[in-house]
């Protein structure tokens, strides 16, 4: 009886220094198993940081892009308006010594007659908007006198051509504007009797201009 109970007594004992062998081994997987999610912490919040940066990098680099590209287009716009006013980009205004424009008050009275017929459509619903397509083609028909100097069948028009009168005769203000280009009404034609190359191509600066601005000309 004393044997069996030394045995059981051996065998509790062995059992509990199992079952403490066990558990520090658990604490030991359970410390091993805690540093490695720490890392994996530390790694993905490194990786978040540097995905951070590099977004924010990345914004300020559009922004800078956006700035650049809109001083860009205000630049060109006012180099635009300054050649449609006859100012060499290299000249600032109101400092010039060369002689007064001689054109400044036709292009005063043509960009009248063009504001005339963008405001009258300004809300038109029509697409493309009839006011823009009478300034584009008013447009095209300066540009055929300018680059085709000698061709005098450019230099006329009839106004009950149907392609004249649907997109330009017309419309509210088209033939004003046509006589502020320099056509003049005759006998159910416009014509352009005098040829003055130089205007005409500061008109054409200003079509352009106006065509490209549309409802902010």
């Amino acid at each position: 009886k004393q044997l069996l109970e030394e045995r059981l007594a051996k065998m509790r004992k062995d059992k509990e220094k199992q079952q403490k062998d066990l558990e520090k081994q658990q604490e030991l997987a359970r410390i091993a198993s805690s540093k490695e999610m720490n890392e994996v912490r530390r790694l993905q919040k490194e990786q978040e940081e540097k995905i951070a940066l590099e977004k924010a990098r990345r914004e300020k680099e559009r922004e800078a892009r956006d700035r650049a590209r809109v001083k860009a287009e205000l630049e060109k716009d006012r180099m635009e308006r300054l050649a449609a006013r006859g100012i060499r980009p290299e000249q600032k205004e109101g400092t010039s010594k060369t002689a007064p424009d001689p054109f400044q008050e036709r292009k005063l009275e043509l960009s009248t007659k063009l504001r005339d017929v963008i405001a009258a459509y300004r809300n038109d619903p029509v697409s493309p908007n009839p006011g823009t397509k009478a300034l584009e083609t008013a447009c095209k028909y300066v540009e055929n006198v300018v680059n085709n100097p000698s061709e005098e069948k450019y230099r006329s028009i009839n106004i009950e051509n149907a392609a004249f009168q649907r997109l330009v005769g017309s419309k509210e203000g088209g033939l004003s504007m046509m006589k502020a280009i320099g056509f003049e009404e005759d006998s159910g034609r416009l014509s352009l009797a005098d040829v003055d190359m130089e205007w005409l191509k500061q008109a054409l600066v200003e079509l352009q201009l106006a065509v490209k601005r549309g409802p902010f000309y």
